[in-house]
């Protein structure tokens, strides 16, 4: 590579804040990723995983809603994605050949997955929750528009929904896309994600914080949507942010050279959800409920969800609370039996033994231990989403930690981590309260507690070609690898993903 190429890529990094060092840890990333993690156990009930009983219930009601009050909630939701990957079933049938009514109930018979979603879209057309939108663009009656998607003709349908001429829905924000009908019309998933929130956010004033994470090219839209929100009985502070372009990571070839684009400049690619970790630290926030923006119910069933998140939050107030005064203790002069309690507080809340790392200086290893962010994670029994779930990680000195782990990270070619990951009872439906203040009311600096090698490195198609990308290490998963950590099991009820559209059309997402 000549003087002038390099200096045009030092160029085009420090123009989005990447270093050449970073660029180099990157490409060293790719080209030698690190080992996976080692399971050594799922996390369960007893072993992990707490199960609360009745008679906390009412003590940590009381502890989170002291919390609302003093107004320490914030809700954080990444949602920077778009609808892509939603609307698959009907962008993946106009690329190819789009079948016969008759062929394509041919397929479902035979067992064809994806030709029984796309049937169950069209022969349900009427009861997505943006019909009437629909009904505009087709400019067509509901009965002309049901008799249409039951109809050969109906890629006509199906290019409504997704095209730039119609909806335009495949390339919209997911955050932006209606999630649910009701009789005075439609709500996104954005406005769904307000209306739960102000069940669990509201402080003394009634004020309920939000914070969303956007794509760059759409915060305008976003920022409009925010100034319509007008809710009568509770007053919005809603604020929002763009994942950094000095987060973006390189690409290789898959010969081991820098990806580029045609005019020679390196191709750059968003780091993944994991980026994130930098917006979360920027809020100006204590205790932040981080929730996914797909995770959403209509507002009629939202009560169990956030019953589960006022006691999530009043965990968090109460752990924290205890945490923090123990590591006042720890800085004084602690006695022995301080010390011992310290310890118990390590090993029977936050599953940590100190092991060899209190052999030389316990007293000094128990506050580096309890001296980090805390997450109070809800966790569900396992029903076979796909994602990732809680488990018992080796850490580098031999201690295990709980972790959030992607099936990704795991070397599932491996029998014996193969036979741990199959075996876990429960699933991540990022349902958590990241408590980011110290004791003395600073933030931590939460890129002190992201493993650096928890990367994400595969390989994807780009244009004519593949490459092998990485991304960060993920927002709840090496992104908090060294954050303390507690799983509390929450009703399978509470989840309710909309990965496909088709999602909408289930009971539980029908008001």
């Amino acid at each position: 590579m000549s003087t002038d190429e390099l200096a045009a890529d030092a160029e085009q990094l420090a123009a989005v804040g990447i270093g050449l060092t970073e660029a180099r840890r990157q490409i060293e990333l790719l080209r030698s990723p690190p080992p996976p993690p080692r399971l050594e156990r799922p996390c369960r009930i007893g072993d992990g995983i707490r199960r609360l009983d009745d008679a906390e219930r009412s003590q940590l009601e009381a502890a989170w809603q002291r919390s609302a009050v003093d107004g320490r909630l914030t809700k954080f939701v990444p949602a920077s994605g778009a609808a892509t990957r939603m609307f698959a079933v009907a962008t993946d049938a106009l690329e190819g050949r789009a079948p016969g009514h008759r062929e394509l109930r041919e397929r479902t018979e035979g067992g064809d997955a994806a030709s029984a979603r796309l049937l169950t879209l069209l022969d349900r057309i009427a009861d997505l929750p943006f019909f009437s939108q629909l009904l505009r663009v087709l400019d067509a009656s509901p009965a002309e528009a049901v008799a249409l998607a039951r109809s050969d003709a109906y890629p006509r349908v199906l290019r409504a929904i997704v095209s730039p001429e119609g909806l335009g829905y495949a390339d919209r924000p997911k955050a932006l896309i209606p999630f649910h009908r009701y009789e005075d019309g439609s709500r996104t998933a954005f406005e769904e994600h307000l209306v739960e929130g102000a069940g669990y956010l509201r402080d003394g004033d009634g004020v309920c914080r939000f914070h969303f994470t956007v794509p760059a090219e759409h915060r305008a839209l976003f920022a409009a949507r925010v100034e319509r929100q007008r809710p009568v009985t509770w007053t919005p502070a809603i604020s929002i942010s763009v994942q950094h372009r000095r987060t973006d990571t390189l690409a290789l070839e898959l010969d081991g050279t820098p990806a580029r684009h045609p005019d020679g400049s390196l191709l750059l690619r968003p780091g993944g959800h994991g980026a994130l970790i930098e917006n979360l630290e920027a809020l100006d926030a204590d205790l932040v409920y981080i929730k996914n923006i797909d995770n959403v119910l209509p507002e009629t069933r939202q009560g169990l969800v956030i019953e589960w998140q006022r006691l999530l939050g009043g965990l968090a107030t109460v752990l924290a609370q205890r945490i923090h005064e123990t590591l006042t203790i720890l800085r004084d002069s602690p006695s022995p039996t301080e010390l011992e309690a310290a310890q118990a507080l390590c090993r029977d809340e936050l599953g940590y033994e100190l092991g060899s790392a209190g052999a030389g200086d316990p007293h000094r290893a128990l506050i580096e231990r309890l001296d980090r962010p805390l997450r109070v994670c809800g966790v569900v029994p396992q029903s076979g989403e796909p994602g990732g779930g809680p488990f018992w990680v080796r850490g580098p000195g031999g201690n295990s930690t709980r972790q959030i782990v992607e099936g990704a990270q795991v070397d599932l070619d491996d029998p014996a981590q193969a036979k741990i990951w199959v075996s876990s009872t429960h699933f991540n439906p990022v349902m958590l309260v990241a408590c980011l203040r110290r004791p003395d009311g600073e933030r931590y600096h939460l890129a002190d507690f992201v493993d650096p090698r928890a990367v994400f490195v595969s390989e994807k198609p780009h244009l004519d070609r593949r490459l092998r990308v990485l991304e960060r290490p993920g927002l709840w998963n090496g992104a908090m690898a060294g954050w303390n950590s507690l799983f509390v099991e929450v009703p399978l009820e509470t989840f309710a993903p909309v990965k496909s559209v088709v999602d909408l059309l289930r009971p539980e997402h029908r008001p």
